[in-house]
């Protein structure tokens, strides 16, 4: 017996399809669809039937008449009404997740020329490139400026990039140590890697030296969600630590250990960056509400047009932003105080603030916006050497980006809501084929919904949610089996 490709399949199955759809050789489902000749009875019966006629009953045939419809229309101008309103409803999701292009006012003093330096070089979106060169300036600074609104606040940010994967984020992110750009800052240390609070804090009362001045330090990530997988293992309390050094305390220790650690004035910065898909995998809404990504400020980009040919970073430019960096780390210590202008400004913007209403994981999830746009006053004013006021552009400015990083922060959170929904549906699917199955191997479960589920991870995480629920029962042996719970 002779075997087809898969390829050679796919064609002429989807030929047959469209000839039976057209001559209406199909019979019609309870829900009024066509039969896909493709789907197998174990297929069937993890797809189901909705009531609801808009939605689509299951990946494999919603993917199949896609396929199907859109190679028809093509080939022959024709096309469903059905077709051509799930074509609409596409295009609509993904205008509803554009953002507004980033604020222009942004790009000022160092901002502006490190962002003519990187264009060019990559196709980075100029976002990345900001949060870069606002990390490289705020670590320069540490604490050598401050504001007062109730307490300190201090330019130290926790900065996180987030896009799909492929966007060249990590281009941008790398430029921080290919451009050298926090080289010879005193105090200053570079960590990529988070292991254990215990040796966190001995690598940080190195960087304090003998001077016992304030301890600077960088979080350079390259992915969030590994970091925060290795926060969750069991004892860590390198979150904890984040958390309470976040507002830059006078000193903070570990006096638990036989050998107790001091850090005296620790300063910390964080420049990292993820995806939506591989943060949501390790973040909980509860990291918002009282933990450690309510710290962070997050901020999205739309990613430039290809460059087949990105040009080196000019080393002159380079030069200018590095001398511009150093020379923040040895400005003259000093608190920081509103102009006129700006400080009616800021009375009226944080009073909007305040009196906004917002649902309540998005308010959490925004809470230090307001100190985010203090510290990014405070960093353009030490730039552009107005010390020690804040003028009405520079708020202007900053406050234009915390907006800004409000948007970013709520599409992040509706990209969880939409993987939530997703999984939502892979559980429905799950209990249908395990109710049309009841007992069946799991292996054999997994081969046959795998298309659904991508891989076994969230294959088990699937079974896992259903098995803690109580909606199902894993019975252990060999072969383990599924059964729905009586």
């Amino acid at each position: 017996m002779t075997y087809e490709s898969d390829e050679a399949f796919l064609r002429r199955a989807e030929a047959e399809f469209l000839r039976r759809l057209e001559s209406s050789e199909l019979p019609p489902r309870p829900n009024g669809h066509a039969t896909d000749p493709r789907t197998t009875p174990d297929e069937t019966a993890a797809n189901g039937a909705s009531d609801d006629p808009t939605k689509d009953n299951g990946a494999d045939n919603s993917a199949h008449d896609n396929r199907a419809h859109d190679k028809g229309a093509a080939g022959k101008g024709a096309g469903t009404a059905s077709t051509t309103s799930k074509a609409r409803r596409s295009d609509t999701e993904k205008d509803d997740e554009k953002l507004p292009p980033f604020p222009e006012i942004a790009w000022r003093g160092t901002f502006g020329t490190y962002k003519e330096a990187m264009n060019g070089t990559t196709e980075t979106s100029d976002v990345a490139h900001f949060l870069t060169c606002w990390a490289a300036e705020a670590a320069a600074l540490g604490r050598r400026v401050h504001c007062f609104v109730g307490d300190l606040v201090y330019p130290n940010v926790y900065l996180c990039f987030y896009g799909e994967s492929g966007d060249k984020k990590t281009t941008a992110q790398r430029r921080l140590l290919q451009c050298n750009l926090l080289s010879g800052i005193q105090n200053l240390k570079i960590l990529s890697n988070v292991g254990s609070t215990e040796g966190l804090a001995d690598a940080l009362s190195e960087a304090t030296g003998l001077d016992e001045t304030e301890c600077i330090y960088l979080f350079y990530w390259e992915e969030l969600a590994a970091q925060m997988a290795r926060g969750r293992w069991s004892g860590s309390t390198v979150f904890e630590f984040m958390v309470q050094t976040f507002d830059c305390p006078p000193n903070w220790g570990l006096n638990y250990r036989r050998r107790p650690v001091s850090i005296r004035k620790p300063t910390p910065t964080i420049l990292t960056a993820t995806t939506p898909e591989w943060f949501w995998k390790q973040a909980k809404q509860e990291d918002f509400y009282g933990g450690f990504a309510n710290r962070l400020l997050f901020l999205a980009g739309t990613k430039k047009r290809p460059l087949p040919q990105p040009q080196p970073v000019p080393s002159t430019a380079v030069e200018v932003i590095h001398a511009r960096i150093t020379a923040l780390s040895k400005v003259m210590a000093c608190a920081v105080y509103f102009s006129a202008e700006a400080s009616r400004l800021w009375d009226s913007f944080y009073i909007d603030w305040e009196n906004t209403d917002r649902g309540a994981l998005l308010a959490v999830a925004v809470k230090r916006i307001p100190a985010y746009v203090l510290k990014l006053a405070m960093t353009y004013a030490a730039d552009e050497a107005t010390l020690p006021t804040i003028n009405l552009e520079q708020l202007q400015a900053a406050i234009a980006v915390g907006k800004y990083a409000e948007l970013c922060t709520k599409r992040l959170l509706d990209l969880q809501v939409k993987g939530l929904s997703q999984m939502g549906e892979l559980e429905e699917r799950f209990v249908r084929y395990i109710t049309a199955h009841d007992g069946v191997e799991v292996r054999r479960m997994q081969q046959t919904l795998s298309k659904f589920t991508g891989g076994a991870e969230v294959f088990n995480k699937v079974l896992n949610n259903l098995r803690l629920a109580d909606r199902i029962e894993i019975k252990p042996g060999r072969p383990r089996t599924a059964h729905i719970t009586r």
